[in-house]
Order: C-alpha cells, then structure tokens, then sequence
C-alpha cells in the first residue's frame, strides 16, 4: 500500500490514458498537473486520504471519461468546469465534504453514463422543467446529502436508469407518476425525505405506476411523510421485488391480503400508523427474511401463518396491541435470530419458544405474560439478550439460565418471579446486564454472582432477600440503590444494610455497640433532667427540637442532608422505614463490633429511641412528648441496655 504525495512526476507520461491508484494511503492534494496529460480518459484516486479541493484545471481534459475520487477529504464545490467535458460518462465522490449545489451542466450531458456523489454535503434543487437530459445515464445516486425542491418529472425520460438513489435528502412534494416508465429500474430509494401524496390522493398512486417496472427489486420510500392508504395493486409489484420499505410515514387502514403475492420479499417494513389485523396472507411470503410491523396499531393476535415463514431471521412487532398467546408453531421459525414484541398486551409464553436454537435477542417486554416460565426450557448456546421485563410472570426462576453461555444482558424486572435466585447464574461468565428488582425473590444473594467479571450492571432492589451482600468481584462497584427496598440484607454499612452478625451470636442478628450507645443515652438524660429543671424544655417548639436531635444522633443525618427533599424529609424518612427496615437507616457506627467485646439484643431498643423522636417531633403539636415522659422513656431503655452488659 503506497503513502505520502501523487508522484508529480506522472504529468511528463504525456501519453497516459488510465491512471488507477486507488486504496491507497495518499494524502496531500490532487496534483493539477495531471490535467495537463492530453490522453488521459480515466482517472481513478478513490479510497485514499487526498485532501483540498477538485482542481477547475480538470475541465481541460477533454478526453477524461471516468473520474473516481470517492472516499478521500476532498471539499470545495463541483468547479463548474468539470461538468462541461465533452466525453465524461462517470464521475464518483462520494464519501467527501462536498458542498454547493451540483452543477447543472451535469444533468445534461448525454455522454453521462454513472453519476454517484452521495454522502456529502451537496445543497439546492434539481433542474426541473425539462431540464434534465440523460438519454444513457443508469445510475443516478445523489443520497445523503442536503438537497431540496421536487424531485425532476424529467427523470423519467432516462430510459436506461436501473438505480435512483435519492434517499436521505430533503425533498418535497410528489414522487413523480412516471417512474413507472423506467423499465429497467431495479432499485428506488427515496427514504428519508418529506414526500407527499399528489393533491386529492387517498391512497399511494405511485405504488401503483410502479407496477410497470418489472425488473424492480428494492423499493424503499420510508421516512417521509407520504398518507393514505396502501392499494391493493401492491401485489402486482415486481416478481423480483426484494425489499419492501414503507413504514415511518402517516399511513392509515389495512395492510392489503394481496401483498401476499410478493413471493420474493425478503425484506418488508410496514411500520407506519396501520391499523386493524396482521393479514395471515403474510405467511405466503415464503422467502421473507426480515418483517418489521412495529409501530402500527394492529389488535389482534399474531397469526398462525407466520410460522410458515421458515427463511425468517428478524420478527419485529413492537408497539402494537397484539394479544393473546406467542404461537406454540414458533419454533418451526428454525433460522429467528431476533423476535422483538414488546409494549404489546401478549398473556402467554409458550414453552416451544425456547426451542429456537438460534434466536439471540429476545423482547418481550410491557406485555403482560403471565403464568411460569417453564423449569425444563431448552438451555442455549447463542442467546445473548432475554428481555421479559414489566409483565405477570411468576414462579421460580429456571436453574437452566445459567446454561445460556452467551448472555450478555437479562432483564426480568418489574414481574412476580419468587423463590431464590439460582446459584448457577454465576456461570454466566459473558453476562454485562442482570436486572432482578421488583420481584418477590427471596433468599441469598448467591456469592456465586462473584465470578461474573463482566458485569457493569446488577439491581436486585425492591424484593424480598436476605442475608450476606457478596463483597467480592463486581459487587465491590455497586452501590446502595442496587439493594434497597429488601427484607434482611446485610453487609457494608456503605451499602445503607446492617453488618451482618458473627456466628457467634444467639439470641439475634444484630449486635448494638454498648461503648457507644450507652453514652448516648447518659448524655441525653442530662439534657433531659437539666432543661426540664429548668424549665427550658417546655414548649412545643422546645421538644421538637429535642426529638429531631434524637433523631440526628441515631441516623448520623442531618435535616439539610442532600438526600432529603420537598418529597422526603427527616422524619418522614425514620418513619417509612419503622418497624421492619430500622436496620437501613441506623447509624453504623452503633452496630460496630469492638474487640468481641459487644453485647446481642433486639431491635427493641433502636425502634424505642426512634419512636421516641418521632414522637417528639410530630406534625401536631399537641401530639409530641412533654419532658416528663422523655425521662421515663429514656431511664428505661437505660436499664434494659445496663442489664444486657451484666448478661
């Protein structure tokens, strides 16, 4: 692979004619002086790192007929003297940062043969009004850039055209009726536009002059805003026809029966705003390969038919209201790789679907499944994303998905899965997503789940387990949020759950920190005894002070702590976390063992001192303690910690 400048010394071959050195790393600028070779007709510098700008020179060289400077860093305009040699039949650059309009000399070259300048920046209109002349031009791609107005009606007399590659543009108004004149035609793409119909049109016209271009074989009109209804002479498109794109537009009413007569398809998209049924005439379509219906609003369930589609690779129907059950024949589908049918109101699994071998991307997710997945699903070996989250599901979560060796992401959130989690999801060593939360499992955190060096997510929130946190591998990452709302986890207070208790202890699992608590409390009854001597601690005001310091004193936060808001405040927070999550809220430094030297008791004693707070600190006044029955409260809870430390 030759680098560095074009050799300048070319332009003294006066008698080249064919320079070719493409893909190749030459950087810097065209040399002009390849204009001056009197003979040159082909010059191709494609696929390198050329930069600057087309020499205007180049119009010199009359007897140039194919130029090819695609994929380099070339900017600037077409120079307008380009376009006015006599002899060029093809000129390629694409993939450039062309700018300006395109030369209208161009479009009126008989000589011209190939035209291709997508991917760029090119602006303006097309000459309309019969200004366009290319008796021999068969290729004509202009996709991807930034040009506007109608689309030429002129384009039809180019009789020998086999590609119009429009895509990508900002074209208005109409597709020009007699396209259909283009007998040759094999590919028509006009995606990504803002089309329209042709004045008073209820339904797609065009669709219906293209039935004369027999030879057809992509027609892709996505993405503009073409409305209507599809006519059913979409059945009489060409036998060839292999890709079918409409979808993204504002069309309306039902997918024809007929399209069922496109036995070629091996692409169709009809995503748009179709509503009504999935014709079962689809099933026809033997060769198809990938169908997209997502977007639409078909009711219904899905038919049957579609498991007569047996070359079907991709299955798209998101965001429909199909119900009912996912076919039991599903797994005739034997080549499905991806099946996405989420945010529909799917009720039923069947257990046959996870007799496809070779589907990897499974979404399933905002329907409302319900009942268990089967225990005995076929384990696979390809299957890299399973999404059945926000639906019904219930019952245990197979064993056998730690056999699916290729998972990178897993989603069963927001469902009613119980039981534990299996210890066998620590195989799953590709696993990069595990989302569990919202769920009733129950049980341990496996520390099996340590292997997984992938991982850069895992919620297991808002469930029912317990126990130890794992401490090890991913779990070293994680953050709090990623176990709240759980019945007994514990482990690192960082992770806002209790120490776990040694397995020493008896009588319960959390051990209290007399060396600490117990000054505590001391210094609080001073407080008590000497502001209510004095007579300090007598008014509403005084005792809600007193009970938000208790509060303070046992959680380590204070009122104006980043995480309380307009929503949550202190003590709205104690409060939603009493009785059964007192151990998420304690401070930790209470719970930390010393020496072996700490005592076991209950949560009594914590749930006594904050209720107490809580009772100081209510919302109406009249409600809160007087500084008498703080004392008793406090005296008590004083001796059931003195007896503990006798124990």
């Amino acid at each position: 692979m030759l680098e560095g400048n074009i050799p300048l010394g070319l332009h003294h071959c006066q008698r080249l004619e064919w320079i070719s050195l493409a893909v190749n790393k030459f950087s810097g600028r065209i040399p002009k002086e390849l204009s001056t070779l009197p003979s040159l007709s082909s010059l191709f510098l494609g696929q390198n790192e050329l930069t600057g700008t087309i020499p205007p020179s180049f119009g010199n060289t009359s007897s140039l007929e194919f130029l090819g400077l695609e994929d380099n860093h070339i900017y600037g305009n077409i120079p307008t003297e380009l376009a006015q040699l006599p002899n060029l039949k093809l000129i390629s650059l694409t993939f450039n940062y062309l700018t300006g309009p395109i030369p209208s000399a161009i479009f009126n070259k008989s000589s011209m043969v190939k035209i291709v300048l997508t991917w760029n920046a090119f602006s303006g209109n097309l000459p309309i009004n019969n200004g366009i002349f290319l008796p021999n031009l068969e290729l004509l791609l202009l996709g991807h850039n930034q040009l506007t107005g109608n689309i030429p009606s002129s384009l039809c007399n180019s009789s020998k055209l086999t590609m119009l590659k429009l895509g990508g543009n900002l074209f208005t108004g109409p597709v020009p009726k007699h396209l259909g004149d283009l007998k040759h035609l094999e590919a028509l793409h006009l995606y990504r536009n803002q089309l329209t119909n042709e004045p008073g049109s209820i339904e797609l016209g065009f669709l219906t002059d293209l039935t004369n271009c027999t030879s057809l074989v992509q027609l892709g009109v996505e993405g503009n805003k073409l409305s209507g209804t599809l006519p059913n002479s979409i059945g009489n498109l060409s036998n060839s026809l292999e890709i079918l794109a409409v979808n993204e537009n504002q069309l309306i009413g039902t997918i024809p029966k007929e399209i069922g007569s496109l036995r070629n398809l091996t692409v169709l998209s009809l995503s748009a705003i179709i509503n009504r049924n999935i014709p079962s005439t689809l099933g026809e379509i033997k060769s198809l390969q990938r169908l997209y219906l997502g977007g639409n609003n078909f009711h219904g369930s899905i038919p049957n038919e579609i498991c007569l589609l047996s070359y079907l690779g991709e299955l798209y129907a998101e965001h429909n209201k199909l119900s009912g059950s996912i076919p039991s024949c599903i797994e005739n589908l034997r080549g499905l790789q991806v099946m996405t049918l989420s945010h529909n109101k799917l009720t039923f699994i069947p257990s046959s679907l996870w007799n496809l071998e070779t589907l990897r991307d499974l979404n399933l997710s905002f329907n409302s499944l319900a009942g268990s997945l089967d225990p005995n699903i076929r384990p696979s070996r390809v299957m890299e994303i399973v999404d059945l989250s926000w639906n019904q599901i219930s019952g245990s979560i197979p064993r056998v998905i730690g056999s699916f060796q290729s998972l990178s992401s897993l989603n069963l959130s927001r469902n009613s899965f119980s039981g534990p989690i299996p210890n066998t999801m620590g195989n799953l060593i590709t696993l990069d997503f595990l989302d569990l939360s919202h769920n009733n499992l129950s049980g341990q955190i496996p520390k099996s789940l340590e292997a997984l060096s992938h991982i850069q997510y895992m919620n297991f929130s808002c469930n029912k387990l317990a126990g130890k946190i794992p401490n090890e591998g991913p779990f070293m990452n994680l953050t709090s949020w990623s176990f709240m709302e759980n019945e007994a986890l514990c482990g690192n207070p960082i992770l806002k759950v209790p120490p776990c208790a040694s397995n020493s202890s008896k009588k319960s699992t959390i051990k209290i920190n007399l060396r600490y608590i117990l000054p505590v409390i001391a210094l609080m009854l001073i407080f008590s005894i000497k502001y209510g001597s004095e007579g300090r601690v007598s008014t509403n005001g005084d005792i809600y002070s007193y009970g938000m310091m208790l509060l303070e004193t046992f959680t380590r936060k204070k009122p104006i702590d980043e995480m309380f808001s307009a929503e949550i405040n202190l003590r709205q927070w104690v409060s939603a976390s009493l009785p059964n999550k007192i151990m998420e809220i304690v401070d930790g430094g209470l719970l930390r063992m010393q020496n072996g030297s700490d005592m076991v008791t209950s949560q009594s004693i914590l749930l006594a001192i904050l209720e107490l707070g809580l009772e100081c600190t209510s919302d109406i006044p009249v409600e809160r303690c007087d500084i008498k029955k703080v004392l008793v409260k406090l005296n008590k809870i004083k001796k059931q910690l003195l007896h503990i430390q006798s124990i």
